[in-house]
């Protein structure tokens, strides 16, 4: 309770201070959506390189990737369309924090959902990689699943994060 209260304050403040926070609506268009497919395909080419898979390891890698996006982007897309839901609630004048709170629960689920199934999407990879291979993403993965975490967030003010070393 105390942390959906402490989330709760920390979202109307940034709602207050800074209106036009909070999620992006998504591009629907053609060309957008041929640009999220092409970068889905091309996605997993560095850890497939890092890895050094073989063909049949790279088979089904790629074989547990679809699996996974399919579990996992309709679990996004609850969180975008929640959050989005959220945020429309917190600029009325007055938002019902009953229905705010109930948002932010939702999302905590969700979240929860979410990262249940990367762990267990990892776990499923164990079964096609040797023993170094999977010390190497358990590595990887353990860095890019820390909060806050981008692909630009290892260097800030010139200062490497502890947790990016």
């Amino acid at each position: 309770i105390v942390i959906s209260v402490i989330s709760t304050s920390a979202l109307v403040t940034l709602v207050l201070v800074k209106p036009h926070f909070g999620p992006h609506k998504k591009m629907d268009h053609p060309r957008f959506n041929q640009m999220n497919q092409q970068e889905n395909q091309n996605r997993g080419n560095g850890l497939v390189e890092m890895l050094n898979l073989n063909e049949e390891q790279v088979v089904q890698f790629r074989e547990q990737k679809t699996v996974h996006l399919e579990i996992v982007e309709p679990i996004f897309d609850s969180i975008f369309q929640v959050r989005t839901t959220l945020f429309e609630e917190l600029q009325l004048e007055n938002p019902d924090m009953e229905k705010v709170n109930d948002y932010v629960a939702l999302i905590s689920r969700l979240e929860h959902k979410l990262q249940m199934e990367s762990v267990n999407h990892m776990l499923s990879m164990k079964s096609f990689l040797d023993p170094v291979q999977v010390d190497s993403l358990f590595s990887f993965m353990s860095r890019r699943m820390m909060p806050g975490h981008s692909n630009s967030h290892g260097r800030k003010h010139g200062k490497t994060h502890r947790h990016c070393r």
